[in-house]
């Protein structure tokens, strides 16, 4: 009986150590895809920026909202890098809550940034890819 009872207590030792482990390995990947949604907002930002540029002698309002959003995005983009997961989505919450018009601008401007960019980056690798853009499409 005192084995059996040495036995569950030297499992239930070794459980603390591995939800210790399990918890540590969940925050390293929390913290890796952090970095990567914090530089993929950063570069839909940059996006959004040149965008902007592109539209402002032709459309000023929307330039004005897309850089507006962009500023948003690099805030954004140092918030996922300096804060933890539960208050940057607090945070978020609390924007879109006080600041509803300008949140829904924010991602209509991200939305039209992560489009123009999408298709100039199509643009351009269809420009880079010369004559062989047929064999691209072969069955």
């Amino acid at each position: 009986m005192d084995s059996e009872r040495q036995n569950v207590g030297d499992v239930a030792g070794d459980e603390v150590p591995i939800s210790e482990q399990v918890t540590s390995e969940v925050r390293a990947r929390v913290q890796a895809q952090s970095s990567r949604a914090a530089d993929s907002a950063q570069h839909a930002a940059d996006a959004a920026r040149q965008t902007a540029e592109t539209l402002r002698g032709q459309e000023a309002w929307m330039a004005g909202l897309i850089e507006q959003g962009a500023d948003r995005l690099t805030d954004l983009a140092q918030a996922v890098r300096n804060k933890d997961l539960r208050t940057l989505l607090a945070d978020i919450e609390n924007f879109a809550r006080r600041q509803p018009i300008l949140f829904t601008g924010a991602a209509m401007a991200l939305g039209f940034a992560l489009t123009r960019a999408a298709a100039m980056t199509a643009a351009a690798d269809r420009t880079a890819g010369g004559g062989q853009e047929g064999s691209r499409h072969d069955h």
